[in-house]
């Protein structure tokens, strides 16, 4: 069977469709407040956390999804790296 060129058509690049389909300037600031409150609560468990067995970026996942942001343990890390926080294991005083 011999497909015929003029059904063909290739798919959009990612910026393509972003200009296609812009995002709103409200849905962008929802985002910016629900990421400065996601650092916000991450840098205030972290400052209150016991230094000798300091929080897994697991516990603060589960902390997070407990004040109902749903987050994944990976974007926990992620908005700690940006907040030039280091991993629990490198937090740990005796």
């Amino acid at each position: 069977m011999e497909m015929q060129m003029e059904y063909i058509r290739k798919l959009p690049e990612p910026q393509e469709l972003m200009e296609q389909f812009p995002i709103d300037d409200k849905v962008k600031a929802i985002k910016a407040k629900r990421d400065e409150e996601i650092k916000n609560i991450l840098t205030e468990c972290i400052d209150q956390e016991d230094k000798r067995k300091p929080l897994t970026d697991e516990v603060l996942m589960d902390i997070l999804n407990g004040k109902g942001y749903r987050i994944a343990r990976r974007t926990v890390a992620k908005y700690r790296e940006m907040l030039g926080i280091p991993v629990a294991r490198l937090r740990k005083q005796i």
